[in-house]
C-alpha cells in the first residue's frame, strides 16, 4: 500500500483526494444535510400552519364579545324548547294565522322532512295560497316577518283564469337553534338578523 502511494503522481494524488472528498461530501450530504433540510422544511410547514391557526383564533377572539352580545339578544323563540312535532305545529299555526286575510285562501299546506345541520333545526313547509296580488304580498311579508326565524326557499306564481286572482306556491322554512352554545362558539353560517335568516 505504501509503495502504491509513493508511486502516485501529483495528478493521481489530486484525483484521489478529490474522489475521497467527493465521497465524504456525499456521505455527509446524505447522512446529515438532507435529513436536516427535510426536518427544517417540515418544521417550517408546521409553523406556517400554526401561524394561520393563530391568526384565525385571534380573529375569533376579536369578535367574541360581539358574538356573545348577539346570542344574548336573540329572542327565546329562536331556541328550540319543545319537541319537533310541537315546534312544527306552532309554526304551522303561525302560517295559518297569517293566511287569514280578506281576499286570500290557503289552498294546502304540507310539512316536509325536518333537517338538522350542526346545531340548527330546519322545518320546511310547502304551501299554496290564492288571492289578490296585494293580499299575497301581505301574507308573504307576515310569514317572513313573524315571530319565528323564517326564510323563503322558492316562490312560484301563476294567474288564475277569469279574474284578478293569482295562485302562489311557496317553500318556506323555519329555523330553531337546538341549544345555547358555549361563549367560544362562533355565529352559525346563517346569521340571524332581524328575525329573518339571510
Amino acid at each position: 500500500m505504501r509503495k502504491l502511494l509513493t508511486r502516485l503522481s501529483p495528478r493521481e494524488w489530486s484525483l484521489a483526494v478529490l474522489a475521497v472528498t467527493v465521497g465524504l461530501g456525499f456521505m455527509i450530504l446524505r447522512g446529515w444535510v438532507l435529513p436536516a433540510y427535510d426536518e427544517w422544511t417540515a418544521l417550517r410547514t408546521m409553523v406556517e400552519a400554526q401561524q394561520a391557526q393563530h391568526l384565525k383564533l385571534l380573529r375569533n377572539l376579536s369578535v367574541k364579545d360581539e358574538v356573545d352580545a348577539r346570542f344574548a339578544s336573540l329572542d327565546e323563540r329562536v331556541w328550540q324548547a319543545e319537541s319537533d312535532q310541537v315546534t312544527l305545529s306552532s309554526f304551522l299555526r303561525e302560517v295559518e294565522a297569517a293566511a287569514r286575510q280578506p281576499n286570500l285562501t290557503l289552498i294546502n299546506m304540507k310539512p316536509l322532512v325536518i333537517r338538522r345541520e350542526a346545531s340548527v333545526v330546519i322545518y320546511p313547509v310547502r304551501l299554496s295560497v290564492a288571492g289578490k296580488p296585494q293580499a299575497l304580498v301581505g301574507f308573504v311579508d307576515a310569514v317572513l316577518g313573524g315571530e319565528s326565524v323564517t326564510g323563503l326557499e322558492s316562490f312560484s306564481i301563476r294567474g288564475v283564469q277569469g279574474g284578478q286572482t293569482v295562485e302562489c306556491t311557496l317553500n318556506i322554512w323555519m329555523v330553531c337553534l337546538e341549544e345555547q352554545p358555549p361563549s367560544h362558539v362562533a355565529v352559525p353560517s346563517q346569521v340571524v338578523q332581524g328575525g329573518v335568516v339571510r
